[in-house]
């Protein structure tokens, strides 16, 4: 199915400002396997989009002595499908403090200041990453401003991921 995440700011009580308490915080179960999601959105799917969405929430991966696979991204953990997204900012810090991530069968851990990973065609326009992006996990191989890794030429290889009118002016 489709569906748009539109007009939502996330961790401001005026709109305008962070509120000085919100976080999205995850904390893996030390049984957990498979991917986790982490960013305002957690996953899009299908044909899932995100439109003038804000978020001010600090985002955060604990160091946890465990975090089994990883992307996180200001607006979303990845998108799965190929709906877009317009005029989001990310002003929340993200964090990803996790020392000891490991990786299995090749997955990797992905940040970035928008979307951390993509599978499939996307656009991406008029966003905009003002966090900061602190990584302390080795297994992280992918930190990006926008975007941290594409494998859509993978699963829809006529088809590009574009960015258009955006910017990363996170430290």
């Amino acid at each position: 199915g489709e569906g748009v995440v539109k007009n939502l700011t996330i961790g401001s009580s005026d709109g305008l400002t962070y509120d000085n308490s919100s976080a999205i915080v995850h904390t893996p179960s030390k049984n957990a396997t498979g991917w986790s999601y982490v960013g305002a959105v957690a996953k899009l799917s299908s044909h899932a989009s995100l439109e003038n969405v804000t978020n001010f929430a600090r985002l955060e991966i604990p160091d946890t002595d465990f975090t089994p696979q990883a992307c996180m991204g200001g607006m979303t953990g990845i998108n799965q499908g190929h709906g877009n997204i317009t005029g989001c900012k990310n002003y929340g810090d993200i964090n990803y403090l996790e020392t000891q991530g490991v990786t299995k069968d090749g997955k990797i851990h992905i940040v970035a200041g928008i979307v951390a990973k993509c599978d499939y065609a996307v656009t991406v326009s008029g966003c905009y990453n003002y966090g900061k992006i602190t990584n302390k996990c080795e297994a992280v191989r992918y930190v990006g401003g926008i975007i941290g890794n594409s494998r859509s030429a993978n699963f829809d290889n006529t088809k590009p991921v574009v960015i258009s009118d955006c910017d990363n002016a996170g430290a």
